[in-house]
Order: structure tokens, then sequence, then C-alpha cells
């Protein structure tokens, strides 16, 4: 695939938008995307990513994308349907929809992506469009990346905290209702296809009820910030505070586009499936069936997920996929537990981990034991969970440091409690190097509580002499974890 990237407007044709959305069809294959960064120089970040919005894999799947010395780049995906995704570099981020079997293209105008993010120059004449499309539903997806209109009605937190700041739980759903209704106003007024009005509706919808869900918490949020309180009061506020759905409160789900073919189309279904299949019962009861593509979703991201704790599928998953309307679910998520199958073989020979038992010990005088057999080495304690998204993508971010400092007097220890199921645990950590310690629901709670530990992951630098010099909850970054062991090294 070649690009003329001297004269941007010439990149792509003039044509006749189509008017109908075409139905998503469902086959397990490879979506292509090839692209060209126009005006790309040695210098400039060479590699980035393609997210993919998928509601099997829902937030946390990507592929990596290199981008080679001529500014072009070519990447392949497994999916099963069409799939929004975003096209993220350092200097751009280009949404994109991807098909099974489908080539989609992309030309990166690098100029007018940089004049976009710049305060000095976003109000300055544009450069042309940021990104130009060819290949799959090439007209649709420009009109999308061209559309101002925003359909995601929950993308700026802030300003919604700040907006229904002193309202109750019913001012919030008027709040998110009549941002719907706008919204529905600004596209049907657009000069936009049908199509893409299509899309944006029904990424409206799951954006409003992704506000409605959260509407709790929004309102407690609201509170906090508007009425400044400080850690304790926080702490006290949510303890004592409880807000009620209204019986009602949900019925409007009925009216909205949650379970139909288009919301393939919408960037945050994906995220919007997570939400709703953790209420499945409520939405059976709101939208008056159990059947459609937020069920069929719902049920293959259970599987995933159970694919994701390390845990192959049973027999009753995989009869759960069989029954699914399309083999494609069973197609793709059968490829990943046979990677997982695989990995779990693998997991058996490798080395670098060791697993130990702690005995009949006090709570008191748990953490004492755990860590006096280390005693003399630099220790770094990590309390983490096999649920925990931040402690995994830690793990993995921390390998290059550990690898860096081998030589160094630096033991690492990994604490979790039952709430890691044991057997994800055993098949996760032959790829965490250190010493693993697994305590009981009792043990976790105490040491949560004798050290203030407010969640995962947490860390405890501790030096040789046993003096604990650094603790926080949250990564803090490889930087700040090597900085932190040295000077526990004294170096």
């Amino acid at each position: 695939c070649t690009f003329n990237t001297a004269v941007l407007p010439s990149i792509i044709k003039k044509t006749k938008k189509k008017k109908n959305l075409p139905v998503p069809e469902f086959a397990y294959g490879k979506a292509t995307l090839k692209g060209q960064v126009t005006g790309y120089q040695k210098d400039m970040p060479s590699s980035g990513q393609l997210r993919l919005n998928d509601p099997i894999r829902w937030l946390n799947y990507a592929e990596e994308v290199t981008i080679k010395e001529d500014g072009s780049f070519q990447v392949q995906t497994d999916v099963i349907t069409v799939t929004p995704a975003t096209l993220v570099f350092p200097f751009a981020q280009i949404p994109c929809l991807l098909a099974p079997g489908k080539e989609s293209t992309i030309i990166v105008n690098t100029a007018e992506c940089s004049r976009q993010q710049s305060h000095l120059q976003k109000d300055n004449k544009p450069y042309g469009k940021k990104a130009y499309y060819g290949g799959y539903l090439a007209d649709l997806q420009q009109e999308l990346s061209d559309n101002s209109i925003p359909s995601n009605l929950v993308d700026n937190p802030s300003k919604i905290v700040k907006d229904v700041a002193g309202k109750d739980i019913n001012g919030l759903k008027d709040y998110f209702l009549e941002k719907r209704l706008n919204t529905y106003k600004q596209i049907d007024e657009a000069p936009l296809s049908s199509a893409a009005k299509e899309i944006l509706k029904a990424n409206t919808d799951i954006t409003t009820a992704i506000g409605l869900f959260m509407g709790k918490d929004i309102i407690m949020r609201a509170h906090v910030v508007s009425q400044k309180l400080n850690r304790e009061q926080t702490k006290e506020y949510y303890t004592n505070t409880k807000i009620e759905f209204p019986v009602d409160y949900l019925d409007v789900l009925k009216d909205f586009t949650l379970n139909e073919p288009v919301d393939l189309y919408a960037p945050e279904f994906a995220y919007g499936a997570g939400i709703f299949s953790s209420r499945k019962d409520l939405m059976e009861e709101k939208l008056g069936t159990n059947q459609g593509i937020l069920f069929q979703m719902g049920e293959a991201y259970k599987c995933y997920r159970s694919i994701e704790d390390f845990t192959p599928l049973t027999a009753e998953q995989k009869a759960v996929l069989e029954a699914l309307p399309s083999p494609a679910y069973k197609q793709l998520l059968t490829v990943l537990n046979d990677k997982l199958l695989k990995k779990i073989e693998l997991n058996k020979q490798k080395t670098g981990y060791k697993i130990n038992e702690i005995g009949k010990v006090t709570n008191e005088e748990l953490f004492s034991t755990i860590i006096s057999k280390f005693r003399g080495h630099v220790l770094l304690v990590d309390f983490w969970a096999t649920w925990c998204g931040p402690c995994r993508m830690a793990n993995k971010a921390m390998i290059p440091m550990k690898e860096e400092l081998k030589d160094e007097d630096i033991l690492y220890l990994y604490i979790t409690g039952e709430t890691s199921p044991k057997g994800t645990w055993e098949n996760m950590i032959p790829d965490i190097h250190g010493e693993h310690f697994r305590v009981t629901n009792d043990q976790w709670a105490y040491l949560m509580s004798t050290f203030k530990i407010g969640g995962v992951p947490t860390y405890f630098v501790i030096d040789a002499e046993g003096n604990t010099t650094f603790k926080q909850t949250g990564f803090p970054g490889t930087d700040t974890m090597k900085k932190q062991l040295m000077k526990a090294l004294k170096k």
C-alpha cells in the first residue's frame, strides 16, 4: 500500500456517503490496519499502540505498532466483528473501525494533530484533516473522525462533578437525560449521513446509561469536592452515607439503544458492556430480555475473565460459548484458552520465583516472620492481588529494573491474600521473580489495619537493618522505585 503524502487533500476521493449502516458480520479473523505518518523523521517516536475497544477483552487489549523509517506502519489483530479502536502515538490519537478480513488505511497528518494539541496554535487555520481514511467503510470512518459533536457524556468527570454538586439522585438523572436530548438535537441537525448519526446516538445512549449506573458514586464525589472535605471527613462521609436508587430510576433504559447491532460500532460500548454485565439481572429486567448483543458479549466476557485469571475454560463455559449464536465467540476464546494452557505448561519449567510457607504464627508475629529470614538484605515488599490491574502492570514495568539491579543486594517479596485465587496465583507468579507469600483473609486484614494500607499495590522498602525507608500505595514508577532502593542500599 503506497501513499502520496505531498498534497494531503488529494489523498482521498470524495465519494457519496452510504446512507445505511451495514449490519455487523460475525466471523473470527484478522483485521488489518495500514498507514502512513506524514512528515515522519527519524527522531520522532517510532512506536505506538492500536488499542481495541473490544467488549470481550474489555479495555485491556492492545497491539504494538512500529513506524518504519519511511513513516509507514502495518498491524494485524484478531477480531470477531466490527470493533472500534484507537491508534495511539505520542503525537496523535486516531479513532478507527476494524473488522475481520477487512483492511483499513489511515494517513496521520502530524501537522494538524500537533496544531490541535497545541494551546498556542489550536485556534489557527487547520492544516487539513487530522487523518485520512481508506479501505473498510472509509467514508463513514472519515465522518466519525471529523465529527465534533461530543457523544461521550461521561468523558469529563471533573465537569460532571461540578455540574451535579448539590443535586440528589433524581437531579443527576435529569442532568444526564437533558444532556442526552441536547446531544440528540445536535446530531439530528448535523450534516452527517444517517449511518454516522445512528452510531453517535448509540454512543450517546451508552454513555448516558453509564452515567446513570455511576450515579451514586458521582453524587458522593460531588459532595466531597464541593464541600472540600479532607481525608478523614471523606472517609466518615462515605461510611455514613447511603444513597438508594428510586425504584423507577433505570426504567428509561428501555428506550435506549443498548442491545442492538449498531452498538458494536460505538466506541464506548466495550466500557458500557463491562459495567452493564455486572448487573445482568437488572439489565434483563429493564430491557425485558436476556437475548441480544449485550448479553452475548457479557457471556463471552465472563469466559475471557476466567482466562485472564489463569483459569482454563471449564466444560460448562465451553458449552455456554457453544450455545452463542455465532461460532466466532468460541473460536476467539478457544485460541486464547489454548495459549493459556501452553503458558501453564511452560510455567512448570520456569525458575526465579519461590512459594514460601509461613507456618503457624500469631498475627502480631506475621510480618516479622515473613521478613526475618531475609534480614541483611534490602527488601522491596509488594502487597498485591492477582485481580488488581495496576499491580499486574507494575510487575511488568519493573522487570527491566529488576534485571538492571540484579547484582545489587535486593530481594523482592510479594504478599497477597485469599482474594487472589490459589490457582490463578500459582500460574501468575512464575513470571514475577521473587519470594511469594499467600496469607489468610484474617492475616491480610490484620496487615492492612496494622500498617494502614488503604489499597493495592502498596510497596515497602526495608533496609538491611530492618527499617522501613519508603512506603507508598500505588505504583510510583520505576524511576522512583529504583531511587528508593538505591537509597536503602546507601548508594
